[in-house]
């Protein structure tokens, strides 16, 4: 037997070996005991993907990009770039004014940019504000927020078919 009938021969050995014993019935689906897990309804909730929207302030949520809850303490941590027309700053200053609706809302979406679910944050209350400056970093200037809410209602938006 000559060199390329050998490759040949372990070739279609090797294929033989590796062939899918569920190839000849692609339509069947393989129970690999995930239980739900494994269902196509499954959607994980990921943690970058999420808008904060301020209903008062709309162009609020572009500048945001940090968000932490404690849902037993009913406090969040928000920390948001400052922009130069000052939209954040402004938020800021009109809820400790009471200028606006103290509220906010977190949306959180799918890989296709569809709603899975929103949180809205009401009745909120700024306990810490602080803006870090520091001549040794180039970092950008962001407001840090600890805030408390008094009610939290959660609303589910997507619809799986």
């Amino acid at each position: 037997m000559d060199e390329a009938s050998q490759i040949s021969q372990l070739t279609n050995q090797l294929k033989q070996a590796n062939k899918d014993p569920n190839k000849d019935q692609p339509n069947k689906l393989k129970n690999m005991g995930l239980g739900d897990l494994g269902s196509p309804r499954m959607i994980f909730v990921r943690t970058f993907r999420w808008t904060l929207e301020a209903p008062s302030h709309p162009k609020v949520n572009m500048w945001v990009q940090k968000f932490n809850a404690n849902y037993k303490d009913k406090t969040v941590e928000i920390e948001a770039f400052e922009d130069m027309d000052g939209h954040v700053h402004e938020w800021i200053t009109d809820i400790v004014a009471d200028a606006c609706p103290r509220n906010f809302i977190i949306n959180h979406y799918d890989g296709c940019g569809n709603t899975i679910f929103t949180n809205t944050y009401s009745d909120i209350e700024i306990k810490e504000h602080k803006v870090e400056y520091d001549y040794s970093k180039s970092d950008v200037l962001t407001h840090k927020l600890k805030m408390s809410y008094r009610q939290l209602q959660r609303s589910s938006n997507l619809t799986i078919h």
